[in-house]
């Protein structure tokens, strides 16, 4: 029996597992975008997902953090002519966050 695996609690850890497994449970999505937090306080996302409507409106999902994920973290869910609209400055983000991207892997 081999060793369990320690799991990664750094901050860039867990932005790239939540987005993992979010893609693994939505086979809509077609991006998911991180927005660093500078105090590495709260994990951000946008996961551009054709699972969800056209909806002109941001509506950001908060949640606590918890033993495996030690970060907030808040989700949006755009469809992808949402994420047209956020990246073209029509839809505006959560105050803080920055259209200045990455793409995870």
């Amino acid at each position: 029996m081999g060793a369990a695996r320690a799991i990664d609690r750094s901050y860039a850890g867990v932005t790239k597992r939540l987005a993992d497994a979010h893609r693994k449970r939505d086979k809509g999505i077609v991006a998911v975008w991180s927005f660093p937090d500078p105090d590495e306080r709260e994990v951000r996302l946008v996961e551009v997902t054709k699972s969800v409507p056209f909806r002109e409106a941001i509506v950001p999902f908060s949640f606590a953090p918890k033993e495996d994920m030690p970060f907030e973290s808040v989700v949006i869910l755009a469809h992808p002519d949402d994420w047209v609209r956020i990246e073209a400055r029509k839809l505006k983000l959560p105050r803080g966050w920055k259209i200045e991207t990455k793409k995870l892997a």
